[in-house]
């Protein structure tokens, strides 16, 4: 029997696409005054976990539906919360190394596009993960009602 999504899973699978997307464009832009350009994206230092961590959280999203019994067994909350935490982790420590470089600069947007896309999908991964540890589980449908 497959369930539906529900809102948590719904909120990481947003997350993790926007993440994704904000893998591929800019994290820091900088040299536009000296005309050497440089440029790094999430691929560059540890945003490469928001990137791997990305993927692998969506496919624990999909994993119950490529099943024939609609289920898996690593589809659970605590699963969930490690990628995310591996992600945000990856995230906070590439914000203060470009921080600790005196290369974070996060205004006007458009310079760091991808950052500022990948700090909105990990804020929506981490709403995702608390909708899933505060829901109640499943009941079984061998479990008498209480």
């Amino acid at each position: 029997m497959r369930r539906g999504l529900g809102v948590g899973r719904t909120l990481i699978a947003i997350g993790s696409v926007l993440a994704l997307i904000g893998s591929f464009l800019p994290w820091l832009s900088a040299g536009e005054l000296s005309g050497q350009v440089v440029t790094a994206n999430g691929l560059n230092g540890t945003g490469i976990l928001v990137f791997v961590a990305s993927v692998l959280l969506l496919l624990l999203v999909l994993l119950p539906y490529a099943s024939s019994t609609g289920r898996s067994s690593l589809d659970k909350p605590i699963a969930y919360a490690l990628l995310a935490g591996v992600a945000i982790l990856g995230l906070v420590i590439r914000v203060v190394q470009l921080w600790s470089e005196d290369a974070l600069n996060l205004l006007p947007p458009d310079r760091a596009m991808g950052l500022w896309l990948a700090i909105a999908g990990m804020v929506l991964v981490a709403l995702g993960v608390g909708e899933l540890l505060g829901e109640r589980p499943p009941r079984s449908p061998l479990r008498p009602k209480r």
